[in-house]
């Protein structure tokens, strides 16, 4: 189940950034085409996700 809330957050996410952003766009705003504080709070928390799952990708590259 937890997968799958994940997935359906990060499709979310994924699916209200603006046409023109970049990953790096987005996580630098990552509330923009939020309106909600619901909203707001989850898109927050997708890119805290993000930004964490790219530390540990580049923490495990380092150690190779």
């Amino acid at each position: 189940m937890n997968g799958e809330v994940t997935d359906a957050a990060l499709n979310w996410w994924a699916s209200i950034r603006p046409a023109a952003y970049t990953l790096e766009d987005h996580l630098k705003n990552p509330e923009v085409n939020t309106t909600t504080d619901a909203e707001k709070r989850l898109a927050n928390a997708v890119a805290e996700y993000i930004e964490a799952s790219i530390r540990f990708r580049d923490n495990m590259a380092r150690r190779k």
